[in-house]
């Protein structure tokens, strides 16, 4: 405990550190609220099926699954 009280605000990672591993998709702020509801988006620029970290406007949104062009949410982190 007292490692960390010195390291303070060091200690703590970022969301982006514990999800490099995941490709990371930047959502259209219009489209914030709809996938904060867990509504999908269409994007055609992505052709792969895979799994997403969502990001708007620089904020962690969630987990989502591309597929058929549509990125729907897993799992939606509404902090």
């Amino acid at each position: 405990l007292e490692e960390l009280e010195n390291l303070q605000e060091k200690a703590i990672l970022k969301v982006d550190d514990y999800l490099e591993h995941i490709p990371k998709y930047n959502l259209n702020p219009k489209r914030k609220k709809a996938f904060l509801n867990g509504l999908s988006t269409t994007e055609k620029k992505l052709q792969t099926s895979e799994i997403l970290a969502v990001f708007s406007d620089d904020e962690f949104l969630g987990i989502s699954k591309l597929q058929n062009n549509e990125i729907k949410p897993i799992k939606v982190y509404a902090i």
